[in-house]
């Protein structure tokens, strides 16, 4: 894994749910990533599901790129 990135998503008012976002080469998995991440993880900051994306663009300084 080279990157990754936690997001949260609004369901609803009530219903919030964590994905992550990973740059991974050069095959990822997802399984693994969630297995880590409840070992690691509070039992709600362990990601519903893990989106593999060729990048995650930031800024000079490392920072998030939220264009």
């Amino acid at each position: 894994m080279h990157q990754a990135l936690a997001v949260q998503w609004c369901h609803t008012a009530t219903e919030q749910q964590f994905y992550a976002c990973v740059v991974a080469h050069p095959h990822g998995d997802s399984a693994g990533i969630q297995r880590f991440c409840a070992r690691e993880l509070s039992p709600w900051q362990v990601p519903k599901d893990v989106w593999f994306v060729s990048e995650i663009p930031t800024k000079e300084g490392g920072k998030l790129s939220r264009r």
